[in-house]
């Protein structure tokens, strides 16, 4: 029983560490009844429930909240957890009322037996969204200030649909819902919620599954997205039912998928009608995202390993981002760059306090903030060095944005192809090779624009010499180092930015894709002696910096501070890692294993792509987008 209760704590812990947030609900009735019987106090059932008269209600709570709920956050804290426990008393966490049974056509007073009435749905949410697991226990407060025993799946369904949860799982001592209990071989895999009802209807469901399967169809319907009964007497059960396709249990969906089940193929066909075919999209429309998850027009439910392309560095539908663009969209969301617009002021103050640059200038993504950076480098140039200083070296394999000049600077052929001719006076040289960059400089070079971290070239790190000469480089020829920072930026390596890892100042720094957690935003940083050879009319942007997405942004970056998020990066960055050399050591066809933080890469010795297009679609649960 230890090992499985252990065992249990690290499933939880596991969910956490992926983005997920888990809630854990317990009773305790086997330690109710030693107890009792113990105390030489007798118990009295009546339709199931536990007649609960004061003295018996005393030594409930004592069990429940004394040992059993302390027991279980030990067991979870011990391995490392955050769990916090709790009685439903606490904070009003979950509100309840006084419970009747009825028997022949008479209310029966079973004494402190209660049901939810409200739960505390804000109290767990900001307990959730600080990184801890609340670990509740059965009990509920009514309003005359009596403690109540509740049915513990009863709290945990209401706890669900107070939350919205993607899932509701009840651990129970059966392997699921069978069609015919005395056939092993029926065991129902996945079944949707009309069905449900009709089987229980029928009564093909009974005895003492007719309440948890109640719990189901009354968390289903408050909005829950699915709900599972699987046997809690095998260890991992949860991660073998959520993360593995074919589940143990029985896993039971809100919506009929019959139903459904065009949705995806409809927005396909008409997408294909009226949007360009600019890229190679998967079969599926993504219409919802919680945290680490997305759950597509069907109701199939992904872990997201995609995460926009680098960009939903929080997950979806955060909590302070949401609320921040809810906040300044009732407010204002766009006005023109010819007024002071407070949001963009608190977004460039934060982000120059927290860096090496001195002024920001706000647009709408990667591509344009590298265009701006192109244009203030050749200004610098012309206006330090003379007409003819205007050519830009950048590397082999970068990647810079798709606009004509960002592309000229991209380092890689097969984004060039039937777009010459392009801007003159870009330069490629091989990444991590000082001797052939230094061969490249001349007198015409105004700027060097490197990733730290190559990321769409196949994650190829800086090497810390390297860089630090080619700082030393340009400080030698007064030529500006430019870190495009779209990828590496925003807590991506372990640091806020990644030239903080190797010591590194750049004279000019872009940043897009998390800045803002998913709205649509890039910045171009520079020190003042650069910035200020930009006046008013040499660049600007309609949309850049508009209150709405500065909003998001500077409520992305208080995130990041605020829940140790570049800690985290640099502990899981390092698990995955450690893990991914493992299979380079086992097996033959991986190549190579690079990067910082949680910019990784693995190299195979074949293309990756296929595979990846295979994996959304097998399985019962479609569990991964990547």
């Amino acid at each position: 029983m230890k090992n499985l209760k252990k065992a249990v704590m690290q499933d939880l812990l596991l969910m956490k560490s992926v983005g997920m947030h888990p809630i854990l609900v317990h009773g305790g009735g086997p330690a109710i009844n030693d107890m009792l019987k113990k105390l030489k106090v007798e118990s009295h059932f009546e339709q199931g429930l536990r007649v609960t008269d004061k003295e018996t209600m005393e030594i409930v709570e004592m069990v429940l909240a004394g040992k059993v709920n302390k027991d279980i956050v030990g067991t979870l804290n011990q391995i490392g957890g955050k769990g916090i426990g709790l009685s439903g008393k606490d904070g009003n966490l979950i509100q309840a009322r006084k419970k009747y049974l009825e028997k022949n056509g008479e209310k029966i007073d079973i004494g402190y037996v209660g049901e939810v009435e409200a739960v505390n749905k804000e109290m767990l949410e900001s307990l959730i969204y600080s990184g801890y697991i609340p670990v509740i226990s059965s009990i509920g407060m009514g309003k005359d200030g009596m403690s109540y025993n509740i049915n513990a799946d009863y709290v945990a369904g209401a706890v669900a649909k107070a939350v919205q949860a993607n899932k509701f799982i009840l651990l129970t001592d059966v392997e699921g819902i069978f069609r015919d209990y005395h056939d092993k071989d029926s065991l129902i895999s996945r079944i949707t919620l009309e069905d449900i009802e009709a089987l229980e209807a029928d009564g093909i469901i009974s005895g003492g599954m007719v309440p948890k399967v109640d719990c189901c169809i009354d968390a289903l319907k408050g909005g829950v997205a699915g709900a599972h009964i699987i046997d809690g007497r095998l260890r991992h059960s949860i991660l073998l039912e959520v993360f593995f396709d074919e589940g143990i249990g029985t896993m039971i969906d809100r919506d009929k998928e019959g139903v459904l089940e065009l949705m995806n193929e409809d927005i396909k066909t008409k997408g294909q009608t009226y949007l360009m075919n600019t890229f190679n999209r998967g079969a599926i429309c993504m219409v919802e995202g919680q945290g680490s998850y997305l759950k597509d027009a069907d109701g199939k439910q992904y872990l997201d390993f995609l995460a926009g392309i680098a960009v939903n560095a929080l997950g979806h539908n955060h909590p302070k981002v949401t609320a921040a663009i809810a906040e300044q969209a009732a407010k204002l969301v766009h006005c023109s760059n010819f007024y002071w617009i407070e949001p963009q002021v608190q977004l460039a103050e934060k982000l120059i306090t927290n860096s090496v640059l001195d002024k920001v200038f706000f647009g709408n993504s990667g591509a344009e903030a590298n265009e701006g950076a192109i244009k203030l480098a050749r200004k610098y140039g012309r206006e330090v060095h003379g007409e003819g200083c205007y050519e830009i070296i950048t590397a082999d394999n970068s990647f810079h944005g798709r606009t004509l000049a960002t592309l000229t600077a991209t380092g890689q052929k097969q984004f060039h192809k039937d777009y010459d001719p392009f801007l003159e006076g870009f330069h490629y040289v091989p990444f991590n090779d000082f001797e052939a960059l230094a061969a490249k400089v001349s007198e015409k070079t105004c700027a060097i624009l490197l990733e730290p971290i190559q990321g769409e070239g196949g994650v190829y790190v800086g090497d810390q010499t390297y860089l630090q000469q080619v700082r030393a480089l340009c400080d030698e020829k007064d030529i500006l180092l430019i870190f495009d920072e779209v990828q590496t930026g925003m807590g991506r390596t372990g640091k806020l930015f990644a030239y903080e890892g190797y010591g590194v100042e750049p004279d000019v720094m872009t940043l897009a894709k998390a800045l803002g957690n998913g709205v649509p935003i890039g910045a171009l940083l520079a020190k003042d002696a650069v910035a200020s050879h930009f006046k008013p009319g040499d660049h600007g942007s309609t949309f850049g910096g508009n209150p709405l997405v500065c909003a998001a942004a500077f409520a992305t970056i208080q995130a990041i501070e605020d829940e140790n998020i570049l800690a985290n990066v640099n502990e899981m960055g390092n698990y995955f890692k450690e893990k991914l050399v493992a299979f380079k050591e086992k097996y033959d066809f991986i190549l190579d294993v690079r990067g910082k933080g949680l910019l990784l890469g693995m190299e195979l010795a074949m293309k990756g792509s296929r595979h990846r297009r295979e994996v959304p679609g097998k399985g019962r649960h479609h569990q991964l987008h990547a």
